[in-house]
C-alpha cells in the first residue's frame, strides 16, 4: 500500500503541474459527446488539504468488450480518507490505445462514514474521452468541487 501512495503522490504532483496537456484540452468539445461504454471503479483516498488517489475499474465498450485498468492521481483542497465506488459513462473513445492517459476535471463529495452521492466529470484532453460518473464514498472525507486528475493505465 505504501509503493501505491508513493505512486499516487507522484502523479498527482505531475498532474498539477502539466498544464501542456490541459492546454490541449481545450480543443475537445464537449457539447459533441458520443457514447462508448461504461466504466466502474473501486478507489482509496487519503489527504490533507490536497489527496492522493488509487484503485482499479473496469470499462466496458458499447461491443461489449472489457479492459482492466488502474488509476492514481489526486485533488487539490480535498481532505480525509476514504474509498469511493464510480460508475459511469465514457464518451469520444475511438481506439482503446485512446482510453490511457491523464484526466483533469472536477468531483465533489463529502463522507462521514458512508456519504451521499457525488459526482465526477473529466476528460484525458491529449485525445478527448471523457468520462462522467456518479460516486458513493464511505470514510471521513470533506472533497468539494476542486481541480485535480488521475492517471488511467490499462492493466497487462
Amino acid at each position: 500500500m505504501r509503493s501505491d501512495m508513493v505512486k499516487a503522490a507522484a502523479i498527482a504532483a505531475m498532474v498539477f503541474s502539466a498544464s501542456s496537456v490541459a492546454q490541449a484540452a481545450e480543443k475537445c468539445d464537449p457539447n459533441n459527446l458520443d457514447k462508448s461504454g461504461t466504466f466502474t471503479a473501486h478507489v482509496e483516498s487519503v489527504g490533507f488539504i490536497a489527496s492522493v488517489h488509487w484503485g482499479d475499474g473496469v470499462l466496458t465498450l458499447n461491443n461489449g468488450e472489457t479492459h482492466k485498468f488502474s488509476v492514481v492521481g489526486g485533488k487539490l483542497i480535498e481532505t480525509g480518507f476514504g474509498e469511493t465506488h464510480l460508475k459511469g459513462t465514457v464518451y469520444n473513445l475511438k481506439d482503446i490505445k485512446d482510453f490511457p492517459g491523464i484526466y483533469y476535471g472536477s468531483s465533489s463529495e463529502s463522507a462521514l462514514v458512508k456519504g451521499p452521492k457525488g459526482g465526477i466529470i473529466a476528460k484525458n484532453g491529449s485525445n478527448c474521452v471523457y468520462v462522467h460518473g456518479e460516486s458513493s464514498t464511505e470514510g471521513v472525507r470533506l472533497s468539494p468541487p476542486a481541480p485535480g486528475g488521475i492517471k488511467i493505465k490499462l492493466a497487462d
